[in-house]
Protein backbone atom coordinates (compact mmCIF):
# COMPACT_ATOMS: atom_id res chain seq x y z
CA UNK A 1 0.00 0.00 0.00
CA UNK A 2 0.86 3.72 -0.30
CA UNK A 3 1.00 4.02 3.62
CA UNK A 4 4.23 1.12 3.30
CA UNK A 5 6.31 2.35 0.68
CA UNK A 6 9.40 4.42 2.12
CA UNK A 7 11.57 6.75 -0.70
CA UNK A 8 15.36 6.80 -0.39
CA UNK A 9 15.82 9.83 1.27
CA UNK A 10 18.20 11.33 -2.11
CA UNK A 11 14.73 11.26 -3.64
CA UNK A 12 12.51 12.94 -1.13
CA UNK A 13 12.98 16.14 -3.29
CA UNK A 14 9.73 17.70 -4.28
CA UNK A 15 11.40 19.20 -7.22
CA UNK A 16 12.31 15.45 -8.36
CA UNK A 17 8.40 15.07 -8.25
CA UNK A 18 7.10 17.73 -9.95
CA UNK A 19 9.80 17.46 -12.77
CA UNK A 20 8.95 13.60 -12.94
CA UNK A 21 4.83 14.37 -13.01
CA UNK A 22 5.39 16.91 -16.31
CA UNK A 23 6.92 14.06 -17.93
CA UNK A 24 4.78 11.69 -16.87
CA UNK A 25 1.66 13.54 -17.64
CA UNK A 26 2.25 13.55 -21.47
CA UNK A 27 1.72 10.16 -21.71
CA UNK A 28 -1.86 8.44 -21.56
CA UNK A 29 -2.45 5.60 -18.82
CA UNK A 30 -3.18 2.19 -20.75
CA UNK A 31 -2.35 -1.34 -20.02
CA UNK A 32 -0.40 -1.73 -23.00
CA UNK A 33 0.36 1.10 -25.98
CA UNK A 34 -0.64 -1.64 -28.54
CA UNK A 35 -3.86 -2.39 -27.46
CA UNK A 36 -6.18 0.99 -28.53
CA UNK A 37 -9.40 -1.21 -27.51
CA UNK A 38 -8.46 -1.49 -23.53
CA UNK A 39 -9.01 1.30 -20.74
CA UNK A 40 -7.28 1.38 -17.67
CA UNK A 41 -6.95 3.59 -14.56
CA UNK A 42 -5.00 4.80 -12.35
CA UNK A 43 -3.87 3.91 -8.54
CA UNK A 44 -6.35 7.07 -7.57
CA UNK A 45 -9.32 5.79 -9.47
CA UNK A 46 -9.10 2.26 -7.14
CA UNK A 47 -8.05 4.55 -3.67
CA UNK A 48 -10.48 3.37 -1.49
CA UNK A 49 -10.02 5.03 1.91
CA UNK A 50 -9.26 8.53 2.14
CA UNK A 51 -5.65 8.13 3.52
CA UNK A 52 -4.75 6.29 0.21
CA UNK A 53 -6.73 8.84 -2.00
CA UNK A 54 -4.52 11.91 -0.25
CA UNK A 55 -1.61 9.86 -0.66
CA UNK A 56 -2.35 9.34 -4.60
CA UNK A 57 -2.71 13.23 -4.94
CA UNK A 58 0.26 13.81 -4.68
CA UNK A 59 0.84 12.27 -8.03
CA UNK A 60 -2.68 12.69 -9.66
CA UNK A 61 -5.19 15.58 -9.96
CA UNK A 62 -8.77 14.81 -8.56
CA UNK A 63 -10.23 14.49 -12.28
CA UNK A 64 -7.62 12.13 -14.00
CA UNK A 65 -9.27 11.11 -16.70
CA UNK A 66 -8.95 7.18 -17.79
CA UNK A 67 -7.38 7.28 -21.70
CA UNK A 68 -10.50 5.87 -23.64
CA UNK A 69 -13.75 6.78 -21.86
CA UNK A 70 -12.36 9.45 -19.78
CA UNK A 71 -13.42 8.43 -17.23
CA UNK A 72 -12.60 10.16 -13.46
CA UNK A 73 -12.38 8.40 -10.21
CA UNK A 74 -15.48 10.04 -8.86
CA UNK A 75 -17.36 8.30 -12.25
CA UNK A 76 -15.92 5.23 -11.31
CA UNK A 77 -17.50 5.24 -7.60
CA UNK A 78 -20.42 6.08 -8.61
CA UNK A 79 -20.70 3.29 -11.26
CA UNK A 80 -19.69 1.22 -8.06
CA UNK A 81 -21.84 2.18 -5.84
CA UNK A 82 -19.34 3.31 -3.27
CA UNK A 83 -21.03 6.27 -1.08
CA UNK A 84 -18.11 6.33 1.43
CA UNK A 85 -15.70 7.14 -1.87
CA UNK A 86 -17.75 9.77 -3.61
CA UNK A 87 -18.21 12.03 -0.62
CA UNK A 88 -14.05 11.72 -0.01
CA UNK A 89 -13.66 12.25 -3.79
CA UNK A 90 -16.41 15.45 -3.79
CA UNK A 91 -14.17 16.94 -0.32
CA UNK A 92 -11.33 16.98 -2.09
CA UNK A 93 -12.35 18.79 -5.07
CA UNK A 94 -13.69 16.41 -7.91
CA UNK A 95 -16.28 17.72 -10.10
CA UNK A 96 -19.44 16.18 -9.93
CA UNK A 97 -20.94 18.15 -13.59
CA UNK A 98 -18.29 16.49 -15.28
CA UNK A 99 -19.09 14.05 -18.38
CA UNK A 100 -17.16 10.89 -19.07
CA UNK A 101 -16.27 9.88 -23.02
CA UNK A 102 -19.75 9.04 -23.51
CA UNK A 103 -21.52 12.22 -21.63
CA UNK A 104 -22.87 10.39 -18.83
CA UNK A 105 -22.07 12.75 -15.60
CA UNK A 106 -21.85 11.25 -12.14
CA UNK A 107 -25.37 11.73 -11.11
CA UNK A 108 -26.63 10.31 -14.61
CA UNK A 109 -24.52 6.86 -13.46
CA UNK A 110 -25.92 7.28 -9.80
CA UNK A 111 -29.92 7.44 -10.78
CA UNK A 112 -28.82 4.85 -13.57
CA UNK A 113 -27.80 2.54 -10.44
CA UNK A 114 -30.86 3.59 -8.69
CA UNK A 115 -27.83 4.32 -5.58
CA UNK A 116 -29.97 7.23 -3.31
CA UNK A 117 -27.50 7.72 -1.61
CA UNK A 118 -24.96 9.15 -3.76
CA UNK A 119 -27.67 10.90 -5.38
CA UNK A 120 -28.09 12.71 -2.62
CA UNK A 121 -25.16 13.28 -2.10
CA UNK A 122 -24.30 14.83 -5.02
CA UNK A 123 -27.74 16.87 -4.96
CA UNK A 124 -26.35 18.60 -1.96
CA UNK A 125 -23.24 19.29 -3.40
CA UNK A 126 -22.33 22.83 -3.49
CA UNK A 127 -21.83 22.74 -6.94
CA UNK A 128 -25.34 22.28 -7.53
CA UNK A 129 -26.92 25.02 -5.38
CA UNK A 130 -23.96 27.60 -6.37
CA UNK A 131 -24.52 27.04 -10.09
CA UNK A 132 -27.66 27.20 -12.10
CA UNK A 133 -28.68 23.63 -13.00
CA UNK A 134 -30.38 23.48 -16.37
CA UNK A 135 -33.53 22.28 -15.98
CA UNK A 136 -33.83 20.20 -18.97
CA UNK A 137 -30.22 18.46 -18.10
CA UNK A 138 -32.60 17.57 -14.41
CA UNK A 139 -35.47 16.31 -16.13
CA UNK A 140 -33.17 13.98 -18.60
CA UNK A 141 -31.95 12.62 -15.38
CA UNK A 142 -35.61 11.99 -13.98
CA UNK A 143 -36.77 10.56 -17.22
CA UNK A 144 -34.09 7.74 -15.88
CA UNK A 145 -35.14 7.59 -12.82
CA UNK A 146 -38.87 6.97 -14.01
CA UNK A 147 -37.80 4.24 -16.49
CA UNK A 148 -35.88 2.73 -13.32
CA UNK A 149 -38.83 2.89 -11.45
CA UNK A 150 -37.41 4.83 -8.46
CA UNK A 151 -39.34 7.31 -7.39
CA UNK A 152 -37.36 8.12 -4.38
CA UNK A 153 -34.78 9.72 -6.31
CA UNK A 154 -37.24 10.87 -8.78
CA UNK A 155 -38.81 12.99 -5.41
CA UNK A 156 -35.18 14.33 -4.93
CA UNK A 157 -35.12 15.44 -8.61
CA UNK A 158 -38.77 17.02 -8.32
CA UNK A 159 -37.33 18.97 -5.13
CA UNK A 160 -33.56 20.20 -6.97
CA UNK A 161 -36.77 21.82 -10.29
CA UNK A 162 -37.15 19.26 -12.40
CA UNK A 163 -40.48 19.46 -14.00
CA UNK A 164 -43.38 17.06 -12.90
CA UNK A 165 -44.31 16.47 -16.31
CA UNK A 166 -41.10 14.80 -17.27
CA UNK A 167 -43.26 11.74 -15.22
CA UNK A 168 -46.22 11.37 -17.17
CA UNK A 169 -44.06 11.85 -20.83
CA UNK A 170 -41.86 9.11 -19.82
CA UNK A 171 -44.76 6.91 -18.67
CA UNK A 172 -46.66 7.61 -21.86
CA UNK A 173 -43.77 6.89 -23.76
CA UNK A 174 -42.95 3.35 -22.19
CA UNK A 175 -46.37 1.81 -21.99
CA UNK A 176 -47.71 -0.68 -24.60
CA UNK A 177 -50.50 1.63 -26.24
CA UNK A 178 -47.82 4.77 -26.95
CA UNK A 179 -45.15 2.18 -28.43
CA UNK A 180 -48.57 0.87 -30.82
CA UNK A 181 -49.15 -2.31 -29.14
CA UNK A 182 -52.90 -3.07 -29.73
CA UNK A 183 -52.85 -5.57 -27.05
CA UNK A 184 -53.90 -3.43 -24.52
CA UNK A 185 -56.61 -1.16 -24.04
CA UNK A 186 -55.59 1.35 -21.25
CA UNK A 187 -52.27 2.28 -21.04
CA UNK A 188 -49.83 -0.30 -18.58
CA UNK A 189 -47.43 1.50 -16.31
CA UNK A 190 -45.27 0.44 -13.94
CA UNK A 191 -47.69 -0.30 -10.89
CA UNK A 192 -44.95 0.02 -8.57
CA UNK A 193 -43.75 3.70 -9.13
CA UNK A 194 -47.31 4.33 -7.75
CA UNK A 195 -47.94 1.79 -5.33
CA UNK A 196 -43.74 3.46 -3.69
CA UNK A 197 -45.51 6.93 -4.56
CA UNK A 198 -48.49 5.82 -1.77
CA UNK A 199 -46.06 3.89 0.94
CA UNK A 200 -43.66 6.77 0.84
CA UNK A 201 -46.25 9.81 0.95
CA UNK A 202 -44.58 11.55 -1.51
CA UNK A 203 -48.48 13.11 -2.02
CA UNK A 204 -47.05 15.93 -4.97
CA UNK A 205 -46.20 12.76 -7.21
CA UNK A 206 -49.04 11.02 -6.07
CA UNK A 207 -51.61 13.15 -6.38
CA UNK A 208 -50.01 14.17 -10.08
CA UNK A 209 -50.38 10.54 -11.01
CA UNK A 210 -54.30 10.21 -10.09
CA UNK A 211 -54.85 13.53 -11.62
CA UNK A 212 -53.46 13.00 -14.89
CA UNK A 213 -55.24 9.67 -14.63
CA UNK A 214 -51.64 7.56 -15.13
CA UNK A 215 -53.12 4.77 -12.69
CA UNK A 216 -56.35 3.60 -11.37
CA UNK A 217 -56.76 4.71 -7.77
CA UNK A 218 -57.10 0.53 -7.14
CA UNK A 219 -55.22 -0.70 -9.10
CA UNK A 220 -53.62 -3.91 -7.21
CA UNK A 221 -50.66 -5.51 -6.89
CA UNK A 222 -49.88 -9.38 -7.28
CA UNK A 223 -52.16 -10.50 -3.69
CA UNK A 224 -54.63 -7.43 -4.59
CA UNK A 225 -53.38 -4.97 -1.91
CA UNK A 226 -54.43 -1.46 -3.29
CA UNK A 227 -52.60 2.14 -3.16
CA UNK A 228 -54.52 2.81 -0.31
CA UNK A 229 -52.95 -0.35 1.82
CA UNK A 230 -49.60 0.84 1.09
CA UNK A 231 -50.27 4.20 2.22
CA UNK A 232 -50.58 2.52 5.41
CA UNK A 233 -47.38 1.31 6.02
CA UNK A 234 -46.10 4.76 6.53
CA UNK A 235 -47.34 7.19 4.63
CA UNK A 236 -49.53 10.58 6.29
CA UNK A 237 -52.66 10.90 6.92
CA UNK A 238 -52.72 13.51 3.89
CA UNK A 239 -51.41 10.94 1.76
CA UNK A 240 -54.90 8.45 2.79
CA UNK A 241 -56.93 12.22 1.95
CA UNK A 242 -55.48 12.26 -1.59
CA UNK A 243 -56.60 8.62 -2.30
CA UNK A 244 -59.51 8.63 -0.77
CA UNK A 245 -60.37 12.11 -2.59
CA UNK A 246 -59.87 9.86 -5.67
CA UNK A 247 -62.25 7.29 -4.84
CA UNK A 248 -60.03 4.29 -3.42
CA UNK A 249 -62.25 1.74 -2.05
CA UNK A 250 -62.23 1.72 1.84
CA UNK A 251 -64.23 -1.63 2.08
CA UNK A 252 -61.73 -3.46 -0.37
CA UNK A 253 -59.83 -6.80 0.84
CA UNK A 254 -57.11 -8.25 -0.57
CA UNK A 255 -56.11 -11.92 -0.76
CA UNK A 256 -55.58 -13.10 2.69
CA UNK A 257 -58.46 -10.73 3.88
CA UNK A 258 -57.07 -8.06 5.36
CA UNK A 259 -58.76 -5.07 5.21
CA UNK A 260 -58.15 -1.00 6.09
CA UNK A 261 -58.49 -1.78 9.75
CA UNK A 262 -56.45 -4.38 10.13
CA UNK A 263 -53.53 -3.20 7.52
CA UNK A 264 -53.80 -0.29 10.19
CA UNK A 265 -53.44 -2.33 13.02
CA UNK A 266 -50.65 -4.81 11.69
CA UNK A 267 -48.70 -1.44 10.99
CA UNK A 268 -49.34 -0.37 14.62
CA UNK A 269 -51.00 3.14 13.10
CA UNK A 270 -53.39 4.09 15.38
CA UNK A 271 -53.78 7.20 13.70
CA UNK A 272 -55.18 5.86 10.03
CA UNK A 273 -57.42 3.30 12.16
CA UNK A 274 -58.86 6.24 13.76
CA UNK A 275 -59.16 7.91 11.03
CA UNK A 276 -61.10 5.17 9.02
CA UNK A 277 -63.37 4.75 12.31
CA UNK A 278 -63.74 8.53 12.36
CA UNK A 279 -64.66 9.40 8.59
CA UNK A 280 -66.34 5.82 7.79
CA UNK A 281 -68.02 4.60 10.62
CA UNK A 282 -69.59 1.78 8.51
CA UNK A 283 -66.44 0.47 8.45
CA UNK A 284 -66.30 -0.59 12.24
CA UNK A 285 -69.30 -2.71 11.84
CA UNK A 286 -68.43 -4.49 8.63
CA UNK A 287 -64.65 -5.27 9.46
CA UNK A 288 -64.36 -5.25 13.31
CA UNK A 289 -65.05 -8.99 13.46
CA UNK A 290 -63.88 -9.60 10.21
CA UNK A 291 -60.90 -12.66 9.91
CA UNK A 292 -58.18 -13.12 8.21
CA UNK A 293 -58.41 -15.61 5.44
CA UNK A 294 -55.94 -18.73 6.47
CA UNK A 295 -55.70 -17.35 10.57
CA UNK A 296 -59.19 -15.92 11.38
CA UNK A 297 -57.43 -13.71 13.31
CA UNK A 298 -59.59 -10.48 14.15
CA UNK A 299 -58.78 -6.61 14.10
CA UNK A 300 -58.42 -7.61 17.59
CA UNK A 301 -56.49 -10.73 17.62
CA UNK A 302 -53.99 -9.03 14.96
CA UNK A 303 -53.53 -5.52 18.21
CA UNK A 304 -52.61 -8.23 20.60
CA UNK A 305 -49.92 -9.75 18.03
CA UNK A 306 -48.68 -6.78 17.26
CA UNK A 307 -47.96 -5.53 21.14
CA UNK A 308 -49.38 -2.49 20.94
CA UNK A 309 -50.98 -1.60 24.28
CA UNK A 310 -53.01 1.52 22.53
CA UNK A 311 -54.09 -0.01 19.83
CA UNK A 312 -55.45 -2.67 21.87
CA UNK A 313 -57.06 -0.64 24.30
CA UNK A 314 -58.64 1.77 21.00
CA UNK A 315 -60.25 -1.48 19.47
CA UNK A 316 -62.20 -2.91 23.40
CA UNK A 317 -63.31 0.87 23.28
CA UNK A 318 -64.66 -0.26 19.24
CA UNK A 319 -65.87 -3.69 20.68
CA UNK A 320 -67.60 -2.57 23.84
CA UNK A 321 -69.67 0.20 21.59
CA UNK A 322 -70.45 -1.81 18.97
CA UNK A 323 -71.74 -4.67 21.36
CA UNK A 324 -69.14 -6.75 19.69
CA UNK A 325 -67.98 -9.91 21.53
CA UNK A 326 -63.79 -9.68 23.07
CA UNK A 327 -63.62 -13.52 22.82
CA UNK A 328 -64.01 -14.24 18.99
CA UNK A 329 -61.30 -17.46 18.25
CA UNK A 330 -59.44 -17.58 15.53
CA UNK A 331 -58.60 -20.80 13.01
CA UNK A 332 -57.06 -22.40 16.35
CA UNK A 333 -59.59 -21.47 18.93
CA UNK A 334 -57.56 -18.75 20.70
CA UNK A 335 -59.23 -15.66 21.81
CA UNK A 336 -57.62 -12.26 21.83
CA UNK A 337 -56.98 -13.16 25.64
CA UNK A 338 -55.05 -16.81 24.62
CA UNK A 339 -52.72 -14.83 22.52
CA UNK A 340 -51.89 -12.57 25.23
CA UNK A 341 -51.17 -15.16 27.39
CA UNK A 342 -48.62 -16.80 24.17
CA UNK A 343 -46.76 -13.85 23.76
CA UNK A 344 -46.54 -12.68 27.56
CA UNK A 345 -47.18 -9.80 27.35
CA UNK A 346 -49.01 -9.06 30.95
CA UNK A 347 -50.53 -5.07 29.98
CA UNK A 348 -52.65 -6.03 27.71
CA UNK A 349 -53.80 -9.79 29.52
CA UNK A 350 -54.40 -7.62 32.20
CA UNK A 351 -56.42 -4.95 30.25
CA UNK A 352 -58.20 -7.45 28.30
CA UNK A 353 -59.27 -9.25 31.29
CA UNK A 354 -60.70 -6.23 33.46
CA UNK A 355 -62.66 -5.29 30.11
CA UNK A 356 -64.39 -8.55 30.22
CA UNK A 357 -62.32 -11.30 28.77
CA UNK A 358 -63.47 -14.74 29.03
CA UNK A 359 -61.02 -16.75 31.01
CA UNK A 360 -63.35 -19.64 30.62
CA UNK A 361 -62.99 -20.78 26.51
CA UNK A 362 -60.70 -23.37 25.62
CA UNK A 363 -58.85 -23.20 22.50
CA UNK A 364 -59.78 -26.41 19.66
CA UNK A 365 -57.67 -28.75 21.05
CA UNK A 366 -59.20 -27.84 24.83
CA UNK A 367 -56.20 -25.81 26.06
CA UNK A 368 -57.73 -23.50 28.38
CA UNK A 369 -56.04 -20.07 29.71
CA UNK A 370 -54.00 -21.70 31.99
CA UNK A 371 -52.42 -24.35 29.10
CA UNK A 372 -51.25 -21.68 27.24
Amino acid sequence: TVESLALPERLRDQTLVDDLLRVTKQFEYCLSPADVNSDSFTPLHHARDECAIENYLQFFEIDVASPRFRTTPLHLACLCDEPARVKTLLKHGANPMLANGEGWTPLLLAVSNRSIAIVKTLLQHNTFNSQPTDREDLNAVLAIAIRKQSIDIANLLLEKGASIDTIGKTLTALSPTHRGSSKHHQPQHPHQLFFCAAREGYNRILEYLLDSALFDVNTKDTIGSTALFHALSRAPLSTLDILVRHGADVEHCNQFGHNVLSIAVMNNRLDALQYFVNNFPTLVERFLDAVEADTKNSVLHLAVLRGALDIVQYCVKLHRAGDVSLDAQNKEGFTALHISAQTGHEAIFGYLLSHGANTTIPSSNGQSILHT
